[in-house]
């Protein structure tokens, strides 16, 4: 289940708490001399606004924060009494009134979440690691709370359809990903596998990183190792708060379904952004030892992953094109997974709907398909040459 959807329905859940206790103040009374359930409509508030930072802005973060928001005002004078000690008021038929709207206003949200829930996703989740620093000095990893988070990492480890076999001990941390190396001592392999390939990727303006959960998860399925990278510097698109790492998907989403025309003349800004990202993606993973690698890109990072390895040939491996290399029947340029990630986010800016992982298996294939040509090429050249 979506982490998201799960920190909505616990809103939901603790607000309904909150709603509902006028209905039963005999009972509440009996055990509680303070009105305590007046302090969650501000903690709720606070965790609503903080699902901005985690996810991003999204449709269904937009009505939590909004419920929340309602219920808190409703509530205040309730919370005030609480703060001060003073004992509970009786509820006023006003007040009971305003309590069932907000739970009819709850369970209306309720069953849209319910209705658009998202499809689950089968795979092993990635494992992450958190820098600062930014793209001028470099990122470095982040070891003090009171270093700015400036990028994250999300590793997609390599997955083969016959599994080795190993003791429980003999788990393989990020670490070890990094940097290439297994505790052989404590591995016990019944056959011999091919060594991962490396694949980064980065999300297009339209999304983020997490929307791209399903390609990601089911390329790594086919034995390469992902590097999934997400920048949180500030851009320069809006020239304002919606340039925020959290507002900018949310707002290029409303530009392109609105079909905005700065999405067509910034395109070679956009590129330009994603050349900078891919730069700093090269200097991060020569440090971690992990070069060469792949890339994994569509819409406008295609543009900035072929000037990247023309720039740099020797660090690029290959590059698979989403929907342009091969055509994806229904996938949307830019956009990932989000259909199957937020389904409410996409039937609202009216992309067409598709609940399924299929998309995300194809282009796995597909990616797994072209990168391994690119190996027997490579292979073939090198044989020529000896």
């Amino acid at each position: 289940m979506s982490t998201l959807f799960l920190s909505l329905f616990l809103i939901i859940f603790v607000l309904f708490f909150v709603t509902l206790r006028v209905f039963v103040p005999k009972i509440y009374t009996r055990y509680q001399k303070y009105d305590s359930l007046a302090v969650l409509p501000i903690i709720i508030l606070i965790i609503s606004f903080l699902l901005l930072n985690a996810f991003g802005l999204t449709h269904s973060i937009l009505i939590a924060i909004f419920l929340s928001l309602i219920v808190f005002l409703f509530n205040l004078r309730n919370f005030y009494n609480l703060c001060t000690g003073l004992n509970k008021d009786s509820y006023g038929p006003g007040f009971i009134v305003i309590s069932v709207l907000q739970n009819i206003a709850l369970v209306a949200f309720l069953l849209l979440l319910l209705f658009y829930f998202p499809p689950i996703l089968k795979t092993e989740k990635p494992s992450s690691m958190i820098f600062y620093g930014s793209h001028k000095a470099g990122y470095f990893e982040k070891t003090s709370i009171f270093e700015k988070t400036t990028a994250k990492l999300d590793i997609y480890q390599a997955v083969y359809e016959e599994e080795e076999t190993v003791t429980e001990e003999s788990e393989i941390s990020t670490e070890e990903i990094i940097q290439g190396t297994k505790k052989e001592e404590k591995q016990i392999v019944e056959k011999e596998k091919p060594s991962p390939k490396n694949v980064i990727y980065l999300s297009d303006i339209f999304v983020t990183t997490q929307d791209a959960q399903g390609t990601l998860s089911y390329v790594a399925d086919k034995g390469y190792n992902i590097f999934a990278f997400s920048f949180f510097d500030k851009l320069n698109y809006f020239n304002n708060l919606k340039d925020s790492y959290s507002f900018s998907p949310f707002f290029m989403r409303y530009a392109y379904t609105n079909q905005d025309e700065n999405i067509l003349k910034n395109t070679e800004m956009f590129v330009h952004q994603k050349i900078i990202e891919y730069t700093s993606i090269l200097t991060i993973m020569e440090n971690f030892g992990q070069l060469p690698v792949y890339i994994l890109a569509e819409g406008n990072c295609i543009a900035a992953a072929e000037e990247i390895q023309d720039k740099y040939p020797q660090a690029i491996l290959g590059i698979y094109k989403i929907n342009v290399d091969d055509k994806i029947e229904g996938y949307i340029d830019g956009f990932a997974n989000l259909q199957q990630t937020k389904p409410l986010e996409s039937a609202i800016i009216k992309l067409p709907q598709n609940r399924s992982w299929d998309n995300a298996k194809r282009i796995a294939f597909y990616a797994d398909k072209k990168f391994t040509t690119y190996e027997t090429y490579r292979n073939l050249q090198q044989t020529k040459e000896e």
